[in-house]
């Protein structure tokens, strides 16, 4: 953390009252407000401390701060397996959030790298097969979770497919489009491939492959290894970009790391014991705020 940043977070005071007060009163301030600003008026009065605490003399006055800037700061995420499912769900959900801190996450996101993402489980590749060679891949072939989950959920996977892939078509129309490239497992594991080009790529976008397994396609141990040299050479180009636009600004503050450690905390939970979070049916509408 910056020190600018330390300086305006955290508890201010007490002011006021000793420690054995009747009562603490904290104060806090809003989105993009600050400990002190907030709560000073004209002539520089700092009334919780000059004013209240008189007033009051019985309570402890506080003010805490939090890093409540709204950056800009772009976010590229770099997502293996089931993993890209999570995120898919993700950006849905944050696109149609009416909450701005949750919504900032969808308005921030500017690159998703899929690495072997079962992204379409209909025709010759079906969600409950995906689920049969994740289980035996992982020693859980008996147990039926994993299965049981992408074959009741099928039809909600299908629908959020179609809801990410309308938000990519939407924001392909504005100046904060999502880039996407998609890799997928050159190699099979001791039970095949786990997630097969067709249903880890889409048609009309970068795919690329690694010579790796679904296992080993994210790990590396050398800035040689093609896998790695692939997505560096992804990752560069989409931040040279986003320079040469001036879409990452030099002092954009604290990114939205907590928001998105929250919010994808929800989300897994709701993925991995029953997709009840999964949603459908992405209302373009929605976005632009008009519902």
């Amino acid at each position: 953390m910056s020190s600018s940043v330390a300086s305006r977070v955290g508890l201010l005071g007490p002011w006021g009252g000793s420690d054995d007060a009747a009562v603490d009163i904290i104060f806090i301030h809003g989105l993009t407000g600050n400990r002190e600003k907030t709560w000073t008026g004209k002539y520089g009065i700092f009334w919780p401390k000059d004013l209240l605490s008189k007033d009051i003399p019985d309570a402890r006055i506080w003010s805490w701060g939090y890093d409540a800037n709204i950056p800009d700061r772009p976010i590229i995420f770099v997502v293996h397996s089931l993993g890209g499912i999570v995120c898919e769900n993700a950006l849905v959900l944050a696109t149609i959030n009416a909450e701005q801190h949750i919504k900032q996450i969808a308005t921030c996101t500017r690159g998703i790298i899929f690495l072997g993402t079962p992204l379409q489980g209909s025709g010759k590749t079906r969600w409950v097969d995906i689920g049969h060679r994740l289980a035996k891949l992982i020693g859980q072939e008996k147990n039926k979770d994993v299965v049981n989950v992408l074959k009741e959920n099928s039809p909600r996977l299908k629908d959020l497919a179609d809801s990410f892939a309308n938000i990519i078509r939407d924001r392909a129309k504005t100046e904060s489009h999502i880039d996407v490239v998609f890799f997928y497992e050159e190699f099979g594991t001791v039970v095949g491939h786990i997630v097969t080009k067709d249903s880890a790529t889409v048609g009309g976008y970068e795919a690329q492959e690694i010579p790796a397994d679904h296992v080993d396609m994210t790990k590396f141990v050398s800035v040689a290894d093609a896998g790695y040299v692939r997505i560096r050479g992804v990752l560069k180009r989409w931040v040279e970009a986003l320079e040469k636009t001036g879409k990452i600004p030099p002092n954009s503050g604290i990114n939205v790391t907590q928001n998105i450690q929250k919010m994808m905390g929800g989300i897994v939970a709701g993925v991995t014991y029953g997709a009840t979070t999964i949603t459908s049916n992405y209302d373009t509408n929605k976005m632009d705020g008009n519902s």
